[in-house]
């Protein structure tokens, strides 16, 4: 054999031992780190805290709706300020909730076909609640802008021409919450069967 062709069969050997080597190392990338049961368990522990967080948010959207709807702009102001402290914990937790979606479907294989029909609901019912309350986190900021402009208008005594409507924006984002909750509470109602 000729020089190059050993340095031809040596370049190949080393490529397909790195090819060989990546292929394990995405394999155990992709592999959860857990058991079975302790990601269904992570899964309705996740499942329960975001049900609690919309609820939480409930309660603060009505406050800013009410102070609102009763042109106290300062008070509502105030309440908006708090909602966008709060929504930095929604997109957190979602990302987490995201990731143990991945994990549940990823031992989607370890159960029976009606139990994977309802993992796969319950993932669909999940990710619909994620989108949904991101939707929420986006319009919250918006919200907090239309009620300042309001206040420092009201502040300055001047008229405003807003771009943003605070209170159709509240309309949205409670719509938001609520198909979030109802989302969250079906795949609730799932996670008993597992």
């Amino acid at each position: 054999m000729s020089k190059k062709s050993k340095m031809l069969l040596i370049i190949i050997g080393i490529l397909v031992i790195l090819i060989v080597i990546g292929f394990l190392f995405i394999s155990k990338i992709n592999k959860p780190t857990k058991s079975t049961p302790e990601i269904i368990a992570q899964i309705k522990k996740q499942n329960a805290l975001m049900i609690s967080l919309a609820e939480q948010n409930e309660s603060l959207l009505k406050g800013i709706q009410d102070k609102y709807d009763q042109r106290k702009i300062k008070e509502a102001l105030d309440a908006a300020i708090i909602l966008n402290q709060n929504i930095s914990q929604i997109s957190e937790e979602s990302l987490k909730f995201t990731d143990e979606i991945k994990n549940m479907l990823s031992v989607a294989e370890n159960f029976d076909s009606n139990q994977r029909a309802i993992i796969l609901q319950l993932a669909q019912n999940q990710i619909t609640s994620i989108t949904n309350l991101k939707d929420y986190c986006a319009y919250a900021d918006l919200v907090k802008q239309g009620i300042a402009a309001e206040y420092e208008a009201e502040l300055d005594n001047s008229p405003i021409n807003l771009n943003i409507q605070p209170g159709e924006l509240m309309k949205e984002m409670q719509n938001s919450l609520k198909i979030a909750k109802q989302n969250l509470s079906t795949a609730s109602d799932a996670l008993k069967d597992l």
